[in-house]
């Protein structure tokens, strides 16, 4: 992300010309994922496709969209507008690359208020590494002691429902776009969203 992001930042001319004749097909995909790319704007440019055309993301298998047409990611004019939205959405934005609880205390204050979002417990390797009960625990154990408000995801799981008991807690399902929904059209899986108890208008 930050390669691509400093290409877009020095090189968007020759980003967005790079962008502009690869088509949205799984051949592309295949040989994006053998031959990144010679330079810098073309790795940028292929990691950019292999992601917008990919199922989910994922980068590793095509992505089959029946109405929109040409694979996943819609038109290479989306792409390049994507590009321009993000520049904007990232003005007066900071980027960090810390520990999370170092990170929380750093920006921590009354006024403060952050949206945690860390990995699911025992979630699939395939998709990424999941955290385990005690990690789970720390994250709980931090959020607690902040002056700032915030708000959290997590997997509904009856670990995590002990573990938040104290703070404002909705249960929700949640689409699931990480599966093939021509054999799971209604896939969900379970969402708890939780608050700070200091939240002066909890959900639900």
């Amino acid at each position: 992300l930050v390669h691509l992001y400093r290409n877009a930042q020095y090189h968007l001319t020759a980003l967005l010309q790079e962008l502009e004749w690869i088509l949205n097909s799984r051949k592309n995909l295949q040989d994006f994922l053998a031959q990144p790319g010679l330079t810098e704007i073309q790795r940028a440019a292929r990691w950019l496709v292999r992601n917008k055309i990919s199922f989910g993301g994922k980068m590793t298998s095509f992505g089959v969209a029946r109405t929109g047409g040409g694979g996943a990611s819609g038109s290479r004019e989306g792409l390049a507008e994507s590009l321009r939205a993000f520049n904007a959405r990232m003005d007066r934005v900071s980027v960090e690359n810390l520990p999370y609880d170092r990170c929380l205390r750093l920006y921590d204050a009354k006024e403060s208020f952050f949206f945690v979002d860390p990995p699911y417990l025992n979630s699939d390797p395939a998709t990424y590494k999941g955290w385990n009960e005690e990690q789970m625990g720390a994250l709980e154990e931090t959020l607690a002691g902040l002056k700032g408000q915030w708000l959290l995801t997590v997997d509904d799981s009856a670990f995590n429902r002990r573990l938040f008991k104290g703070h404002h807690i909705q249960a929700v399902k949640t689409f699931n776009g990480g599966v093939n929904h021509a054999k799971l059209p209604r896939a969900q899986f379970g969402e708890l969203i939780i608050q700070s108890i200091t939240t002066k208008r909890p959900l639900g």
